[in-house]
């Protein structure tokens, strides 16, 4: 297939003929989130077909957004992941990830959701001056996907796995994990439902809650 062109001389034009054709920047997102295997860009982009996913992993590895690397844990394998020329796409991805939550309803129920995408969510409503003088990490357990926020003086850090001496672990699934960071629903409303379980500091969730943007509502009290 041909390649589109807008043949202006502009950056904004040429960035868009580089990441502006459908599928390439939730390609981009999912790099962002972590490196990922063929197959795993495949499940979490479904609609895109084998055919084109790998016209675009061709496209941006010979532009150098991305590249392929041999992955040794935690099995030996191939993945795709962003190099740092694809790593300066984060700051455009987080702002229009920021810009488009104020237009996204309720999920219809024939839309795809994966709980991974909402860590992008986070990341973009981040703000490190609520977090200048505090230091928490808690791990996350969401319908299968374990990963880690660890806010530390002002930075945020979001990983895939297991987190090293965590002062909270929280259990919970994929639509309320989602509705508490959109704001969707209330800490306690979905403790009382028995969809929210934290081993450790209550306090330190709920805190990093409020760091995060998710509910500045969300109290001490929600968790007594």
């Amino acid at each position: 297939m041909k390649k589109r062109s807008y043949q202006q001389y502009c950056p904004l034009a040429t960035g868009l003929d580089i990441i502006g054709q459908r599928w390439t920047l939730l390609i981009v997102r999912e790099l962002l989130i972590a490196p990922k295997r063929y197959k795993a860009l495949l499940e979490n982009l479904p609609g895109m077909g084998t055919n084109l996913l790998a016209e675009r992993l061709k496209t941006l590895m010979n532009l150098g957004v991305i590249e392929q690397i041999v992955q040794l844990t935690p099995c030996v394998s191939k993945v795709y992941q962003l190099t740092d020329l694809g790593q300066e796409l984060e700051k455009p991805v987080l702002a229009l990830t920021q810009w488009g939550s104020q237009f996204l309803k309720k999920k219809p129920p024939k839309f795809l959701f994966r709980p991974e995408w909402v860590l992008i969510v986070i990341k973009a409503a981040f703000n490190p001056q609520k977090a200048a003088y505090l230091s928490i990490c808690c791990e996350w357990h969401v319908d299968g996907l374990i990963f880690y926020i660890r806010v530390d003086e002002g930075r945020l850090e979001i990983k895939l796995g297991a987190a090293e001496n965590p002062v909270a672990t929280v259990k919970t699934d994929g639509p309320s994990f989602a509705a508490l960071v959109l704001g969707e629903s209330r800490l306690k409303d979905i403790i009382v439902k028995g969809a929210f379980k934290i081993t450790g500091s209550g306090l330190a969730v709920v805190r990093m809650m409020q760091i995060l943007c998710i509910q500045d509502s969300h109290t001490q009290s929600e968790i007594a």
